[in-house]
């Protein structure tokens, strides 16, 4: 991957937390993600989630469940056709979540992402401005350490 690619694959994943996670902007998701993307997260029922409208739900459940939901990308590298990330994902508990009742307790851990771009591969949107599209990712939080913090905000609204 040449520093311009991997510049843009980076700007790419800024893109698809900045826009789609931090500010809930759903419309940009053709313009970052092909179509046919696959994306693994750790939270909700179905871990895996396919194509625009797969993410897009997703993103929705998140949302629904965390208020002030944000990605903070702490740490990024980009090689061949892939970008790795270290995250801080936020947000304040306001809706049914991996089995807890609301806390309206802010959360905070820690995760990882791999992204994979799709180098010939653009939509519309994304060919305008020559980036290339993610195809698949892999977003993995650290659950044991979220579990804790809902567990403990449940046991504080008790006492």
């Amino acid at each position: 991957m040449s520093n311009a690619s991997a510049s843009a694959c980076k700007e790419q994943v800024h893109k698809f937390y900045s826009s789609i996670w931090n500010e809930n902007d759903k419309s940009v998701i053709p313009e970052i993600l092909h179509p046919n993307v696959s994306f693994r997260g750790s939270l909700g029922q179905q871990h895996l989630k396919n194509g625009h409208d797969g993410v897009a739900d997703y993103v929705d459940m998140i949302h629904r469940s965390l208020g002030h939901y944000q990605v903070q990308i702490e740490d990024i590298v980009a090689e061949h056709n892939k970008v790795f990330c270290r995250l801080r994902f936020s947000g304040i508990h306001r809706g049914q979540f991996m089995g807890f009742a609301p806390t309206l307790k802010r959360v905070t851990w820690l995760g990882c992402a791999v992204f994979t771009f799709d180098d010939t591969g653009c939509s519309s949107g994304a060919e305008q401005h020559g980036l290339p599209l993610i195809v698949d990712i892999w977003a993995l939080g650290d659950i044991k350490a979220l579990e804790d913090q809902l567990r403990t905000n449940k046991s504080l609204l008790h006492k």
